[in-house]
């Protein structure tokens, strides 16, 4: 249905019954005209299993990237129809071009079991924390359509005291519901294809990938000229906020920031690991790590996140996170996120934000040749940031190793975030040398190992070891 709805004005609906049974099932699909004809048929592909997933129960609404995908096992369609013209193209679109749609949903839906799912108003829901008074929320599969009397509400109008920060994409408020909840609200300015798309991104990218250390999605709003969409609210806002600042980073002890280097390796981990493909992120920054009352990191804004199977070589993102190749215009691969993070773990451990890194008179240096330059010289001490306390020296030092295999020039001797998470949580691991960052003209390397792969040693007199086994590490 979603597949055909472009083609007879953005709406069509049909009927169907299954061979050998009485049972007939009607559906609509509103397409929201957003996407390619081959991304069309993927979303459509997408919205069928989604629906299906919510089976036994009768009737079910799906909000999917480009289109509104909903069944029922009574006749909706010609109730919800204000006029006869309506009524006469949802038959002819149903004879013409619905058959072949329903009767593969029919096959699907003949070989699916049960599965227990939430319902609200008969309707099934798969929630993701908040629950909602039903007068107030409108219906989806895996989040919740709010009102937008519900987010005005909540942020007295989108009052300018409310609001957290602004972008090019619009702008972020903190709103508090009737109960006393507090959220985040993402306020879209949709102008063209590439706004929409931002903004369906995210929800898509949100309904694939749910982690302790993702922001938790809520639910959107839609209005004729602008999206909403609604996510949990984290007390101490983005990382950059309180590591930049002079007097807030002194908040950062070392446990602190070990804690969030871990926890965004471990989202970072999920997204690449993710059933359906690896999901890239392609702006993993500071500004994109969000910190709860605890200071556990949650990554945020997938506005511009990927799938793999989409081939892309659109070069977005920001300046001092990204990867060389990427820069270059090479297609684009989990190894750009593993770039990002090896950045964000050197500016996490010496306080300093890449992009002003300042450098002495006589030699141009960013923060990652910085790094590097002291790594070489065994002088990794004058990396740290003076203000953090609790220092662990030996165990910075290893973590600063990390980051400099993170952001090697060459994107093949970057490791994983797999071997990335085994590597921070293993003591044991013993590391290769890191080859020279990019962007360094006149450096000497270290003699490379003649040993490709990862191993665990206890020491380099020890007599036995031991290879990393990923399924075995620790946590």
């Amino acid at each position: 249905m979603a597949f055909e709805a472009p083609k007879t004005d953005g709406y069509t609906a049909m009927e169907g019954r299954r061979q050998g049974s009485n049972l007939v099932i009607y559906g609509t699909a509103t397409c929201w005209k957003t996407l390619s004809e081959d991304m069309c048929a993927a979303c459509l592909s997408n919205a069928a299993s989604t629906a299906i997933s919510c089976l036994p129960s009768t009737q079910v609404h799906v909000i999917n990237t480009g289109c509104i995908l909903r069944y029922a096992d009574y006749d909706f369609i010609i109730v919800d129809l204000k006029n006869k013209q309506r009524e006469i193209l949802m038959k002819c679109t149903a004879i013409l071009l619905g058959a072949i749609a329903i009767c593969s949903l029919l096959i699907v839906v003949a070989h699916h079991g049960t599965k227990n799912v939430d319902t609200l108003w008969g309707i099934p829901i798969l929630r993701t924390g908040l629950e909602m008074n039903p007068g107030r929320v409108k219906l989806s599969s895996w989040f919740m359509q709010f009102e937008y009397s519900t987010l005005e509400r909540a942020t007295n109008v989108f009052n300018e005291f409310h609001k957290l920060g602004e972008g090019g994409y619009g702008e972020v408020y903190k709103g508090t519901l009737q109960d006393g909840r507090e959220i985040a609200i993402k306020r879209f300015f949709l102008s063209g294809m590439q706004g929409k798309q931002q903004v369906f991104n995210e929800i898509d990218v949100y309904s694939k990938a749910q982690h302790k250390n993702l922001v938790r999605f809520l639910g959107c709003c839609f209005t004729s000229t602008e999206s909403y969409l609604v996510f949990e609210f984290l007390a101490n806002k983005s990382l950059n906020c309180i590591l930049f600042d002079p007097e807030k980073k002194k908040q950062l002890d070392w446990p602190k920031r070990q804690g969030i280097i871990l926890g965004v390796a471990d989202g970072l981990e999920h997204l690449h690991s993710n059933s359906e493909g690896p999901i890239i992120h392609r702006d993993i920054k500071a500004g994109n790590i969000l910190l709860d009352l605890k200071y556990r990191p949650k990554i945020s804004d997938f506005g511009l996140a990927k799938l793999k199977s989409y081939d892309s070589t659109s070069i977005v993102g920001t300046l001092g996170y990204m990867a060389p190749e990427y820069l270059a215009g090479c297609p684009i691969t989990e190894k750009v996120d593993v770039y990002s993070f090896g950045i964000l773990v050197l500016e996490i451990i010496s306080g300093v934000e890449n992009a002003k890194f300042e450098s002495s008179e006589e030699t141009f240096e960013t923060l990652v040749s910085h790094a590097w330059k002291h790594f070489k010289s065994n002088t990794t001490s004058k990396i740290i940031d003076e203000s953090m306390e609790n220092q662990d020296v030996e165990e910075i030092a290893r973590v600063i190793h990390v980051g400099l295999l993170c952001t090697q020039e060459l994107s093949y001797l970057r490791p994983s975030m797999t071997e990335v998470v085994a590597m921070l949580r293993q003591k044991d691991v013993v590391m290769p040398l890191p080859s020279k960052p990019p962007f360094i003209v006149d450096s000497l390397e270290f003699p490379q190992e003649t040993e490709s792969s990862w191993e665990s040693k206890g020491s380099d007199d020890s007599e036995s070891t031991v290879p990393l086994n990923f399924g075995e590490r620790s946590v």
